[in-house]
């Protein structure tokens, strides 16, 4: 609108309306500060025509452009020292593949400066405002170990023998003087890993990489017993634990070792009741004699083999003319005669070896003897009688030896 027509419409203004130019004046508008600190904080300002009479913006032409503010576009302010901020980085990952880990992260104060130098980082006191958390912590999927469920079963030690394996939760025989190693074999190791420690038949507890006498704990919990003995079997706990649970499995081992006997030799109806024999395992022709098989700590398992002086083998439940072989290993021989005599061999085998007993077995046999009648007892008549000796005398392959004496009147 140029200034012609802006004159026409301030009369026609004061002829129609009839307001004086006195009801609009110039009127100031603060805004609000850019910044509450900092080097460049401004406040704008807007200078308008208002008509006071309904308080609202008018044309300018009807405010005296003479009087109108001279006031600048933007004012300086709140230009002062920022306090301090925080400035907070990432969380980093869970620590470690553990239950209730933690996780950290970076937090410092930082300011902003007045001499446009920017935002530097400053000491924490210079932020106001409570120091946001650096550490939190944080969880994983955590669980309880467990075992593999073996099948329950008796590991028999190899043939031939050597070292024996198995896993824990099986029973195992081991020869004496084998090496054993028991697995361990989970079906979930649990979060955080589990700790395995082992308890031994005496009560003894062995933990991981320890060694106790002949026994120690592998880095993977397998428990490994050298040179295993008697005193060593018995069953074998294992427990694997975390801060969640745990989880226990047995193992019952049973050391087994060559057979440990003697044969001892009686005489009679049975081998059950029957009369002792001499250390000089001597016996009477005709008699029953029994070789009976004594074990020390037997396995249950163990099998007899009897062989005879003529070399007959005889086994339990076999009978050869006068022989027979017994479950428990005892041999009998029926009616023994001189012909008899010898050495009776008996091999007992079992899982944990095999051992031989050589037994002699002496027969004796008698016989009259009688010796050369004396002188008459009388030189005339018919009482006289000659009198001479008989003797029962063992039959010896080389001589008599007397046993009774006795008198026979002829």
């Amino acid at each position: 609108m140029d200034s012609t027509s802006k004159a026409l419409l301030f009369y026609w203004a004061l002829c129609t309306v009839g307001v004086a130019s006195q009801n609009y004046e110039w009127t100031v508008i603060m805004g609000s500060c850019t910044t509450v600190c900092g080097p460049h904080g401004v406040r704008p300002s807007l200078v308008y025509c208002k008509n006071m009479m309904t308080h609202s913006t008018a044309d300018s032409v009807y405010c005296d452009e003479s009087e109108k503010p001279d006031t600048p576009d933007a004012y300086a302010c709140n230009r002062r020292k920022c306090p301090g901020e925080w400035i907070v980085g990432s969380f980093t990952d869970c620590s470690d593949d553990v239950c209730d880990g933690t996780q950290t992260r970076e937090v410092h104060c930082e300011q902003l400066q007045e001499n446009d130098q920017g935002q530097i980082r400053v000491d924490d006191d210079q932020c106001e405002a409570e120091k946001p958390d650096n550490q939190r912590t944080c969880s994983k999927s955590c669980s309880s170990p467990k075992f593999f469920a073996s099948e329950k079963r008796l590991v028999s030690i190899p043939v031939p023998p050597h070292d024996v394996v198995c896993t824990v939760g099986e029973d195992v025989r081991v020869r004496r003087g084998n090496v054993l190693r028991i697995d361990t074999v989970f079906e979930r190791m649990g979060v955080p890993n589990a700790r395995v420690t082992w308890t031994l038949p005496n009560g003894t507890s062995v933990p991981l990489l320890l060694e106790h006498d002949r026994i120690h704990v592998l880095e993977n919990g397998s428990l490994v017993v050298h040179n295993i003995q008697l005193e060593d079997e018995g069953t074998y706990m294992a427990t694997a634990e975390n801060r969640v649970g745990k989880d226990t499995a047995e193992t019952t081992v049973f050391v087994v070792h060559e057979p440990l006997l003697r044969v001892v030799m009686t005489k009679g109806n049975s081998s059950g009741n029957a009369g002792s024999v001499g250390a000089d395992k001597t016996v009477h022709a005709g008699e029953p004699v029994f070789l009976n098989v004594k074990l020390v700590h037997p396995d249950g398992d163990e099998t007899f083999e009897w062989t005879t002086p003529k070399g007959i083998v005889l086994r339990p439940g076999n009978q050869s003319g006068k022989f027979t072989v017994f479950e428990n290993g005892t041999l009998k021989v029926e009616n023994v005669q001189k012909n008899e005599i010898g050495f009776y061999k008996v091999e007992v085998t079992s899982m944990g070896g095999s051992a031989t007993e050589r037994t002699l077995l002496n027969v004796i046999e008698y016989k009259w003897n009688l010796k050369p009648a004396g002188e008459c007892s009388e030189t005339c008549g018919t009482s006289g009688v000659l009198v001479r000796a008989a003797e029962c005398v063992e039959k010896l392959r080389s001589g008599l030896h007397p046993k009774v004496d006795a008198l026979s009147r002829a």
